[in-house]
């Protein structure tokens, strides 16, 4: 994914199944160049998708006071409506 560019639903599946892959074997670090972004949304659609948020806003706040730095705007917001209408039901 591309630095301060909205990734696609698409693109938050492949992250949620690489970081669901690499649990099964152990603990994971998602990272990305700056930490502010990627790898903030990625993990907010996992716990989406593994139900360890109840929704979207759920997911990015539990991120937020994991790391009250993330910079998540209302698009980010959006795009997780969509990966939970599609990706959670």
């Amino acid at each position: 994914m591309l630095d301060l560019v909205t990734p696609s639903v698409q693109q938050l599946e492949r992250a949620v199944d690489a970081i669901e892959t690499s649990i099964s074997r152990g603990s994971v670090l998602v990272c990305c160049a700056l930490g502010f972004s990627r790898s903030a949304i990625a993990v907010a659609a996992w716990l989406l998708r593994t139900r360890r948020a109840r929704s979207a806003a759920d997911a990015i706040s539990q991120i937020r006071r994991a790391r009250p730095a993330i910079v998540l705007r209302a698009h980010h917001a959006t795009l997780m409506d969509e990966f939970a209408r599609r990706a959670v039901g």
